[in-house]
């Protein structure tokens, strides 16, 4: 009775193991996306607006494979550190790994993580999203994909 019992804890137990985000993915699953919309990069007192267009795959979870801007203060901003990461946590949560950019004004922001959102209808957005850096900088963005990324659970 004593082993029913012990085997009985362990295998209740095992489940607050399992990892919330394997709960989730991202979909279409094994597809090539891209991502276009409004991104502003401010460090101190100065914010460079511009469009962003980043290209980027759902294979093997999900990452960002390029990114370029565009825009009046834009054409001196790279992005660096590629590709980056995606996971999920949520239905609606995400998180960019590694990001890092590099702007000839700001100097180097990141690498590191960020939290958005991803809608139902594939917008990402980011809200003043913190990065190291030398000067540290904050991102905001709002992102819309095509083919129109979401996460679903398994």
């Amino acid at each position: 009775m004593k082993a029913f019992i012990s085997l009985a804890a362990l295998a209740v137990a095992s489940f607050g193991f399992v990892s919330p985000a394997a709960a989730y993915k991202f979909a279409p699953v094994n597809t090539a996306f891209s991502a276009h919309g409004a991104v502003t990069v401010t460090a101190g007192a100065v914010s460079l607006p511009c469009t962003a267009v980043l290209h980027g795959t759902t294979v093997g979870g999900g990452s960002i494979t390029s990114a370029s801007f565009s825009g009046v203060s834009c054409g001196a901003l790279t992005a660096t550190n590629l590709p980056w990461s995606m996971t999920t946590g949520s239905v609606s949560g995400l998180r960019i790994h590694g990001m890092a950019v590099n702007a000839v004004i700001l100097g180097v922001c990141g690498p590191g993580s960020v939290g958005g959102t991803l809608s139902a209808f594939g917008r990402i957005t980011i809200s003043s999203a913190n990065l190291p850096g030398l000067i540290p900088c904050s991102v905001s963005a709002t992102l819309h994909t095509t083919p129109h990324l979401r996460i679903v659970g398994h």
